[in-house]
């Protein structure tokens, strides 16, 4: 559960010229809300955040009409299914502003342990994620910021490694580097628990 408002959305936003919005896991909402707030003089056409739970779907079903925002739209799915669904609805060309923090459904809220998952598309879902994000779009010009870096690899984390990572996480992020880095600069952070940032080169 990362934390976008160490981000400047705003320069990232028009630095990249970026037209839409699209989270995976929209948790209690904290980062759809920031983004919504901090880009109210300058926002993207559409945002989408995609959230498996019900239960925490159900409590951010609050945020278009809070916000008096149509282009809100929050789908409770799987991640990778919600993003074929929103890929195939984004135009090719509008460049999209990705923040992929889904992973372990409601282990972060208490609703569910972070060993109660075991199917590996539900627990970590990145690399189908990414997989998905190549197949459908020809994104040199998209950006991203990937959440839990510590999931997949050990480092120098403010929040420490995870201990389980062997256990229940990922092998490295190889797989990342294979899908971008001809097109993006890879960039690892070692803020909170770790991020990737994809920029386009």
């Amino acid at each position: 559960m990362g934390a976008l408002n160490i981000f400047d959305i705003i320069n990232i936003k028009q630095q990249h010229n970026l037209n839409i919005f699209v989270e995976t896991g929209t948790g209690i909402g904290s980062s759809l809300i920031h983004v919504l707030e901090t880009t109210i003089q300058s926002s993207f056409e559409q945002y989408y955040s995609i959230e498996i739970s019900k239960n925490l779907y159900e409590r951010c079903l609050f945020i278009p009409e809070k916000y008096n925002n149509q282009s809100v739209k929050i789908l409770n799915d799987t991640s990778v299914s919600g993003l074929e669904t929103i890929l195939q609805e984004v135009s090719s060309d509008k460049n999209i502003f990705f923040w992929l923090d889904a992973h372990f459904p409601d282990a972060d809220h208490n609703f569910a342990s972070y060993t109660s998952t075991q199917n590996k598309s539900l627990r970590i879902p990145l690399e189908e994620e990414i997989q998905l994000i190549k197949k459908y779009r020809n994104n040199s010009k998209d950006y991203f910021i990937i959440d839990d870096l510590r999931i997949y690899e050990d480092g120098n984390y403010e929040g420490g490694n995870w201990a389980d990572r062997t256990l229940y996480g990922g092998s490295g992020i190889q797989f990342i580097y294979d899908a971008f880095e001809d097109s993006h600069n890879i960039t690892k952070l070692n803020n909170g628990e770790g991020y990737i940032v994809l920029q386009p080169k």
